[in-house]
């Protein structure tokens, strides 16, 4: 699934990476590659990055949509927390009381 249109260049997107915890590990004309752990991502430097980029750069990361727009937004992940990606744990719904019949 693609993600939803956020009006992005490339600078902006490897800031956002950045606030999650990647680290620039290469810079050449047009792309910038960064690394977190065992993942890598390469962000194409472009004034706007297509829907295609942007999804091909989040699934890369394994970042959610979700938290990638709060990251773009200024917050860090330890603002966000922690994701399902491996980032932030789910959260358990609540258990219901066991009935004392």
């Amino acid at each position: 699934m693609l993600a939803p249109t956020l009006d992005i260049s490339g600078a902006k997107c490897v800031e956002a990476l950045e606030r999650a915890g990647f680290t620039i590990q290469h810079e050449s004309e047009g792309i910038t590659v960064l690394a977190r752990g065992y993942r890598a991502v390469v962000v194409p430097m472009l004034d706007q990055l297509t829907q295609p980029s942007l999804n091909a750069v989040l699934n890369a990361t394994g970042i959610c949509y979700g938290d990638f727009v709060l990251l773009v937004e200024g917050q860090t992940m330890d603002q966000i927390g922690r994701t399902r990606s491996g980032l932030r744990p789910r959260t358990m719904p609540p258990k219901e009381p066991a009935d004392e019949g």
